[in-house]
């Protein structure tokens, strides 16, 4: 027998793709993205900072330090693969413009850019209790950011989460979902 845990985890991954049913503004823009990073090999990347380095400053998940063992793990991923640095993309989302910088700048070398990320919305805390101080406006932005780079995330070839982030346990499960015999295609 599964135990509760487990059982939760299918129950979510059944339901996830079902209740996460975008509008169509925010599937054509993941469409469009997700055209141009299907020509390579996709490794997702889900960077959950926190403290001052993050956009919207709130506790610590990982610190800065953290960046440079996240490129270790695309490196790492990309060697054992076997794979030309050429045919990967790897899909950076994060808390932090700060951490996108630094990734961007430790794994695009030698004139090959590896390194995605989307520029349609802002970066920042999805959480409207976090974020009314930016107005409505804003929080869309920071809204729409988190949908579109869940839905590509959950598209990795690779996935990287951050461990303790729901965020990342959700693109995990969002993936994983594929592999379940329930299908919300008729749905959607």
């Amino acid at each position: 027998p599964y135990k509760d845990i487990v059982m939760g985890i299918h129950f979510r991954s059944a339901l996830l793709p079902v209740l996460l049913n975008p509008q169509r503004y925010l599937c054509e823009a993941v469409n469009k993205h997700l055209k141009i990073l299907r020509k390579r090999k996709m490794i997702g990347v889900q960077m959950r900072l926190g403290g001052t380095k993050a956009n919207y400053n709130e506790k610590v998940f990982l610190g800065p330090h953290c960046i440079t063992r996240f490129v270790e793990r695309v490196e790492h991923y990309i060697k054992i693969r076997n794979w030309d640095r050429k045919d990967v993309y790897v899909f950076v989302s994060t808390d932090s413009s700060y951490a996108l910088k630094e990734i961007k700048k430790q794994l695009n070398r030698n004139g090959t850019d590896i390194v995605y990320s989307v520029k349609d919305w802002r970066i920042g805390h999805s959480a409207i209790g976090k974020s009314m101080r930016y107005g409505e406006k804003q929080r869309d932005s920071f809204m729409n950011r988190a949908i579109l780079d869940l839905l590509i995330l959950k598209e990795s070839d690779y996935l990287i989460y951050s461990h303790g982030s729901s965020y990342g346990q959700m693109a995990y499960e969002l993936q994983q979902s594929y592999r379940y015999p329930v299908h919300a295609y008729k749905f959607l």
